[in-house]
């Protein structure tokens, strides 16, 4: 099955981290990527949290992609994109 990404993305102003939003098999699913990560892989100390997360989109999206394939959901059924992904 195709999975399918919205345009949109918000922060969470709770936890800081950038969320964003899969459809997959018919559901939407929560995609978080952590504040960490975009310091660590994505350089949003220099860019900025979202200009990091915009530049990057393409690879984190394929990040969050092979993570729903893979099946690894959070217990509240969303996709949490950390720093180790990356390494």
């Amino acid at each position: 099955m195709e999975i399918e990404f919205s345009e949109k993305y918000t922060r969470d102003f709770n936890s800081m981290h950038l969320v964003f939003m899969a459809i997959f098999d018919s559901r939407n699913i929560k995609c978080i990527i952590s504040q960490e990560c975009l310091h660590d892989n994505f350089q949003a100390n220099s860019l900025g949290e979202e200009n990091a997360f915009l530049a990057n989109r393409i690879e984190i999206e394929s990040k969050a992609e092979k993570l729903i394939e893979s099946g690894r959901f959070e217990k509240n059924g969303s996709i949490f994109i950390r720093t180790s992904d990356f390494s």
